[in-house]
Formats: structure tokens, C-alpha cells, sequence
């Protein structure tokens, strides 16, 4: 019982340790993609204040060219778009990356993808009120459409961003960019994730590839105890039946003739009647000992399991017994005489569980194997004994050896089959017997 927990220990200790890991991975995961947020934040607004720095250094609105040479300048920073409205007119340098229609707001540091979006507004610039550059205050409403002939009314689509602009609105200022160590800070954090999925994933298989490893070995183990233990039991019964068989064939004879001499004596005929019956049941005692001794050993040869059905079913159970035959094979390597005596106590079993009822015997082929049902419709097997009844001198018969299913299982596996019981479903006991058609007679 204690061996037997380590497995499920084992299992349980390597999900727990797998699950921790996982964890593990997943909070490191989730910290260094919130240090690569914060990284691009940062990059983002210290692109945002190297662009109003340089504006504000050239002293008056901004062009293209002198644009895109900005734009370059921060090119190491990762930005790859600028877009800054001055009073009248929009001036955009790069490709701008999918943000589509979402309307910016001064102050909003945005993500869409790998690209990262800062939202500015400057102060007046040189061309403001007063300024070398001012152009005076726009005209009103109707005399004529203000910034360059660009109505917001309408007449011609307002440059920049909904929102941001306006006749007498601030100057903005747009930067994307892409910000390369937080991309890369973000891609170790996914490799990592990935290799500690795979490490736990590898721990749990480790897990469930050992525990089996360790039931197949405990179940090795208990087999050969098994062995080694009918190999002793087998051993000693043998001894014990061939130095009983002598002196009781002796009891038997002496019992039978003293019996045969009182006939008009009934009570000592009783007596002498009694030790005679005792006196056959150690005998087959001894018997089944030395069937169970030498069942390991086999002389199969071709042979007709009908035919070897048939005379198990005469010998045991006569005209209680009803022999199918559903696709049975005309030949089976098989012992004939050592399957008979198995088929034997399997019907004399079925027959004495029901003393009323008839007893089935069915004849069939299950892929490479002879197959062989036995089904009685008696009270069937207690739960718990399917394979109990199969220990050698377990009984439930006052009289029984207890040998009889040890016998026919040992000999169902000699031939590399087995021999099983369970309850039928509308009631009864089935045993099965299975022996292989691979062996060569």
C-alpha cells in the first residue's frame, strides 16, 4: 500500500512543481511586458520633447524639408512619422502606421501594434500674433474661407486630426514611432514564456512518463512475487501429494472393504461409509495439488476444440449443459486433455452455482485467440472476488479445494491466454477463456 502511493505522490508533486513554474514564467512575462510599456512611454515622450526642441530652435513654421530632416535626426529614437499643424497648414514627414481614424488628444501616449503614437502641443511659434509671421487674424465667417481656402464647414476637408485644429486653435505636434528595445524587451519576454511553457509542459511528461515507469515496475514486481510464491506453493504441494497419495490409497481400500463387510450393520456401515468419503476427498485434494504443480507445462498439438468442447460437457455437466458453436476454428494448437480438465471444473462450477438452471458453453474466435465463455445463471460472483476466486485455496464450496480456477487460469496462460470472470448482466457468472491460435503444435 505504501509503494503503491508513491506514483500518485509522484504526479501530484510534478503537476505542483509544473504549475509553479508556469506561474513563475507568467508573472515574469506579464513584469517585462509592463517594463517594455513603460520603456516605450518613455521613448515616446523623449522623442515628443527632442521635436518641440528642435521646432522651437528654428524660429519659424516648420517645412518639409526641414521636416524630414528632423525626422531622420530621430530616426535612432525609432521614429518613423511626424505630423505638426501650424496655423494654416499641415506638415507631415514619413508614412504614418495604423491608427486609422482614432482621434488623437494632446497628452495620449497611444499603441496600435509595434508603433507607439505621442500627442504634443507647442507653444506659439514665431508666426503666432505678433510675430514675424503673423498673418493677421483670419478673416470672419463667410468672407472667405480661412487657412489657405480650407473651410471647416464643409467646403474642403480641415487638415489634422478631428479635434485638434480649428481657425484659432493651438499648433499640434503627431509623433509615431517604433520603439526597438522595448520590441525586443517584449520578444525575449514571449521567448521566455514559450521556452517555460515548454519546461513545464516537459516536467509534467517527466511526471507521467515516470509514474508509469514506476507502476509497471511495481506490477513487474508483484507479478514475479506471484510467481515465485505459486513456485513454492507448487513446490510444496507437491512434496505433500506424492507422500500422501501412498498411505491413503491404502486408508481408501481398507475403509472400502470394511465398509463392503458391514452391510448389515447400519451404523458402522455409516462410519465406515464416512471415512471412505473423506478418504476420496483428500484424493482429489492431492490431485488438484499435482494438477496445479505441472499446469505450467504444456504438450500443445493441433487438435478440434468442438470435439474437446464436447467431451467436457459430457464428462461434466450432461444434459445440463448446452454447447454453441459460434465460428469456432476447425484446429487450435492447443493441450487438448489439460483444457478439457480446465473446461470441466468450469462447467462442474456453473452447474453446482445453479442446480436448476442450464449452463452455456459458447465456442468462438476473437481475433488470434480460441475463445471459450462459460455462463451459469446462478447468484454470480460477490464484488470485489472477480479475481479472488482465482487465488489458489480460496473457496466458497464447504467441500471445494480451492485449486480448480488457479488450475484452469494457470493452464489458460501456459497456452499465452487468460481466463477471467464477471457477472452478466441480467445475472449470472461468465468466465471467459482466451487461448492463443499463434502457438505452433
Amino acid at each position: 500500500m505504501r509503494a503503491s502511493r508513491w506514483p500518485l505522490l509522484s504526479v501530484v508533486f510534478g503537476g505542483l512543481t509544473a504549475a509553479a513554474l508556469l506561474a513563475s514564467v507568467i508573472l515574469s512575462w506579464t513584469g517585462v511586458y509592463g517594463a517594455a510599456s513603460t520603456v516605450a512611454r518613455g521613448d515616446a515622450q523623449h522623442a515628443m520633447a527632442h521635436l518641440q526642441e528642435q521646432l522651437d530652435q528654428l524660429g519659424h513654421p516648420v517645412t518639409a524639408s526641414e521636416l524630414d530632416a528632423i525626422r531622420r535626426d530621430l530616426a535612432s529614437d525609432g521614429v518613423v512619422f511626424i505630423s505638426v499643424s501650424e496655423r494654416d497648414e499641415l506638415v507631415t514627414s514619413g508614412t504614418e502606421r495604423g491608427f486609422g481614424d482614432a482621434e488623437p488628444h494632446p497628452g495620449d501616449v497611444d499603441r496600435e501594434g509595434e508603433t507607439w503614437r505621442a500627442v504634443g502641443m507647442r507653444g506659439p511659434p514665431p508666426g503666432g500674433p505678433g510675430g514675424p509671421h503673423d498673418k493677421g487674424p483670419p478673416p470672419p465667417f463667410g468672407d472667405g474661407p480661412p487657412f489657405g481656402g480650407l473651410s471647416p464647414f464643409g467646403d474642403g476637408p480641415p487638415f489634422g486630426p478631428p479635434g485638434m485644429h480649428g481657425p484659432h486653435g493651438p499648433p499640434w505636434v503627431i509623433v509615431e514611432l517604433v520603439p526597438h528595445t522595448a520590441i525586443a524587451l517584449e520578444q525575449r519576454a514571449d521567448f521566455t514564456l514559450g521556452m517555460g511553457v515548454l519546461a513545464a509542459l516537459l516536467v509534467l511528461a517527466t511526471t507521467i512518463a515516470l509514474r508509469r515507469a514506476a507502476t509497471e515496475r511495481e506490477n513487474t514486481l508483484r507479478t514475479t512475487e506471484r510467481t515465485r510464491h505459486l513456485t513454492s506453493l507448487g513446490e510444496m504441494s507437491a512434496v505433500l501429494a506424492h507422500e500422501i497419495r501412498n498411505p491413503l490409497a491404502s486408508l481408501k481400500g481398507h475403509a472400502q472393504l470394511l465398509e463392503e463387510s458391514l452391510e448389515g450393520k447400519p451404523r458402522e456401515h455409516a462410519k465406515a461409509e464416512r471415512v471412505v468419503r473423506e478418504a476420496v476427498r483428500i484424493e482429489r485434494l492431492t490431485t488438484d495439488l499435482l494438477a496445479f504443480v505441472r499446469s505450467g507445462t504444456l504438450a500443445p498439438m493441433k487438435s478440434d476444440p468442438r470435439a474437446m468442447a464436447r467431451a467436457a460437457v459430457e464428462s461434466a455437466g450432461a444434459g445440463r449443459t448446452q454447447l454453441i458453436d459460434r465460428g469456432a476454428p476447425d484446429e487450435a494448437p492447443i493441450d487438448a486433455e489439460r483444457v478439457r480438465g480446465a473446461l470441466e471444473n468450469l462447467i462442474r462450477n456453473a452447474v453446482e452455482a445453479d442446480p436448476q438452471g442450464e449452463v452455456e458453453v459458447v465456442l468462438g474466435r476473437d481475433e488470434d485467440d480460441l475463445e471459450i465463455r462459460v455462463r451459469d445463471h446462478g447468484p454470480g460472483i460477490r464484488p470485489g472476488d472477480e479475481e479472488k476466486i482465482f487465488e489458489p485455496f480460496h473457496t466458497t464450496r464447504v467441500h471445494g479445494t480451492g485449486l480448480g480456477l488457479a488450475v484452469a487460469r494457470r493452464i489458460a496462460e501456459a497456452h499465452d491466454g487468460s481466463l477471467t470472470a464477471a457477472n452478466a448482466e441480467d445475472g449470472g457468472a461468465v468466465f471467459t477463456m482466451r487461448l492463443s491460435l499463434k502457438k505452433d503444435g
